[in-house]
């Protein structure tokens, strides 16, 4: 639901929006004035307008808080301990830091002589960094080949002969490399942690289709993606019309219609995550009259996509898929409303009609390809957009109407993309119509 104060804050379907300084004393000034008058004093000279730049910065530093608070509750862009957290809840934990180690062996010790973790064996490489040894014990001839550990984090990097001594002056003490050092490695940064747990999303989930799901919404632009699995051994129907056969998946994407994506990124992703042997479905109709399904290249909910993944096998691997299209043309909304006190009429930005129909088109667009228009959450969407005066409703409704009826509306595996508002009257009542 989008809200907004004072145009300080808003929250829609684009995430949060928040105002900058010049914005917030802007507010701010205006207020005052609506208050004490527009001959008051408010600049930076006066008491009053000291107050009022003080009070914009505090305001200005907690929108910035609030914006960087949001911005962390998303995978995409939260970094730091708040990654650490998103992440954690799909089993993925942030890799630290650790350090390079080698082997070495060790002579000229005294015979039995140990180290233990509390006076630990430390070594010197001709770089000037230390690598402490693991706890251990020389022989009866006083040599030993033990395990060295840099002190450094991170890649320190020691080739053969690159370890060559003792920090306490061991006079009989010589030390040899065996091989090269294995370096460590930093700290796993924000951007290695997200793409690995995006990769763990896309390999680890819990069935086939959730993983097809989560790696093709990993591509920018693909909104959102339904995949229908028939594992019966009859034909199932779906809403948009479409027959799927028995054994065979029926994948619905949404893309966003300003971003182009190859048919062969969404039809290798499909091909290689799905079971082998399953068969995509193409977009389709039954036909009653040969009773044979026939295949479609587009309807009113979508078009039909192909792509032929290309294998050694002598025959065509074709990957069908359905690429959903916005259906809110023939699918208009009618709420009609009675106006009560404070009701801003007009068709502004700042009239409560369209308010109304902000709400609602931000509702209607975020329905997924395969939930329906409920028409009791519309109307509570309609409800809980007024604006309020002091606690009071502002309106009341008179009926909201989708597709003509009161009722549910069936979405054929499509979505909608509203943005038409007209704003009439009808006597003393309010029509909104949303197209």
């Amino acid at each position: 639901m989008n809200s907004n104060y004072l145009d300080l804050i808003s929250f829609g379907s684009k995430g949060i929006s928040v105002a900058n300084y010049n914005k917030v004393r802007e507010v701010l000034v205006n207020q005052f004035k609506a208050i004490y008058g527009s001959d008051i004093d408010l600049s930076s000279t006066s008491a009053d307008g000291q107050w009022i730049e003080q009070q914009s910065l505090m305001i200005n530093n907690m929108l910035q808080l609030i914006k960087q608070f949001y911005s962390n509750l998303d995978p995409r862009e939260a970094s730091g301990i708040y990654l650490d957290i998103i992440s954690s809840y799909t089993n993925v934990i942030r890799r630290p830091a650790t350090k390079s180690t080698a082997y070495v062996n060790i002579i000229g010790l005294e015979p039995e002589q140990q180290f233990t973790l509390a006076s630990p064996l430390v070594l010197l490489d001709r770089n000037g960094d230390t690598w402490t040894c693991r706890p251990f014990k020389a022989d009866s001839n006083g040599e030993a080949t033990v395990l060295t550990v840099s002190d450094k984090f991170g890649p320190v990097r020691a080739q053969v002969g690159w370890i060559y001594k003792t920090v306490e002056h061991l006079s009989k003490v010589k030390i040899t490399m065996t091989s090269d050092a294995i370096p460590g490695e930093l700290r796993e940064s924000d951007y290695q942690l997200r793409a690995r747990r995006n990769n763990s999303l896309s390999m680890k989930g819990t069935t086939v289709i959730e993983s097809i799901i989560s790696n093709l919404l990993d591509v920018v632009g693909i909104e959102d993606v339904v995949i229908y699995n028939n594992d019966t051994s009859s034909n199932v129907s779906l809403k948009d019309g479409s027959i799927i056969k028995p054994n065979s998946i029926y994948v619905v994407i949404r893309r966003n219609e300003n971003i182009a994506i190859d048919n062969s990124i969404i039809g290798s992703i499909i091909y290689e995550k799905k079971t082998p042997g399953i068969a995509t479905t193409h977009l389709n109709e039954f036909n009653f009259e040969t009773n044979e399904i026939d295949n479609l290249s587009e309807t009113i909910s979508g078009k039909a996509k192909q792509y032929n993944y290309p294998t050694i096998l002598p025959v065509d691997q074709l990957v069908n898929w359905k690429e959903a299209k916005p259906i809110n043309s023939s699918v208009p909304i009618e709420i009609k409303i009675t106006p009560r006190n404070y009701f801003v009429s007009g068709d502004s930005e700042e009239s409560t009609a369209m308010i109304i129909a902000k709400e609602v088109i931000e509702y209607l667009n975020k329905i997924k390809l395969s939930d329906d228009v409920n028409h009791i959450e519309l109307l509570s969407e309609v409800l809980y957009s007024d604006p309020l005066y002091r606690g009071q409703p502002t309106y009341s409704i008179v009926s909201v109407k989708i597709d003509g009826v009161e009722g549910n509306k069936v979405n054929p595996i499509a979505y909608f993309n509203y943005s038409n508002v007209a704003i009439t009257t009808s006597g003393s009542d309010v029509v909104i119509t949303i197209t």
